[in-house]
């Protein structure tokens, strides 16, 4: 399997990184997410809105670790109102995240209801490489 580096690969351009990383969570969860672009968006990256399920995601272009990610998540829980969705996606270009940190993660933001949406470069790597529709995949990659 290739090894991909989402964050250098999409260093110059955080916003592509969220508009690529949006375009694999619609591929993953069947559905389109509304993307904003750059500047302020009370942490909403991506949202998917049915009926009564409203569904976020967050996109984080960070390689920080540890400590240091869960500071800047805890940064980013101060501007999402609790509760305000009824499922939280992180997405993060790092490679990886301990599990003790997911569920750490988790802590934060209560919204994340498993860690499997907790996503990580290696979760995109899959989902390019071994996912269900990589055709329909690819068809929104480019449509950009």
């Amino acid at each position: 399997m290739p090894n991909y580096n989402f964050y250098d690969s999409f260093y110059l351009s955080p916003l592509r990184f969220q508009q690529f990383a949006c375009a694999v969570m619609s591929v993953r969860e069947n559905c389109v997410f509304q993307r904003f672009g750059e500047g302020p968006d009370g942490g909403i990256d991506g949202l998917y809105v049915s009926g009564e399920e409203r569904i976020v995601l967050q996109v984080k272009h960070t390689e920080a670790k540890g400590s240091a990610l869960l500071g800047i998540l805890r940064g980013e829980r101060r501007r999402i109102r609790k509760m305000s969705c009824d499922r939280y996606i992180l997405i993060l270009s790092s490679r990886s995240v301990r599990d003790e940190c997911k569920e750490e993660i988790r802590e934060i933001f209560p919204e994340i209801i498993d860690t499997q949406d907790i996503i990580t470069g290696l979760h995109i790597e899959a989902e390019i490489v071994h996912g269900r529709q990589t055709a329909k995949f690819f068809g929104q990659v480019f449509n950009l």
